[in-house]
């Protein structure tokens, strides 16, 4: 009957850890959509020093998804966590159709399974330009 008990108790720590991991996802999903709504606003705007700023911790958010969702894979792939690196992958998309530079990689944008951009991105793989 130990055995069933620690098993119950391992189960139970691992389904709480996961609920927190879950929790900051949820939360970095949000702030790492908010960076690149605004860098695509400041593109807009003509403001690229802002946009980069905002790419740049836009960047940092999708790694710390990549790094804190690791040991699981079901959140990673979760809609929230795909829609924000979505929305990352597109950020910087659209910075670089403004500024006239190569697109960038799809590896250097998100992760190593890069989810595909809902906008602009269907477009620019049929035409040469997102407008």
């Amino acid at each position: 009957m130990n055995d069933l008990r620690s098993i119950g108790e391992g189960a139970l720590r691992y389904l709480e850890e996961k609920n927190v991991a879950r929790d900051r996802a949820l939360q970095t999903s949000r702030t790492l959509i908010r960076h690149c709504a605004h860098a695509i606003r400041a593109v807009h705007r003509g403001e690229r020093p802002l946009a980069q700023e905002q790419l740049a911790e836009a960047k940092r958010l999708a790694a710390l998804l990549r790094d804190e969702l690791r040991p699981y894979p079901d959140l990673y792939y979760a809609g929230y966590t795909q829609d924000a690196l979505k929305e990352y992958a597109e950020a910087n998309l659209v910075d670089a159709l403004v500024a006239g530079e190569p697109y960038p990689d799809p590896v250097c944008c998100a992760t190593t399974n890069w989810p595909r951009p809902s906008g602009c991105w269907r477009r620019w793989t049929t035409s040469t330009t997102c407008w």
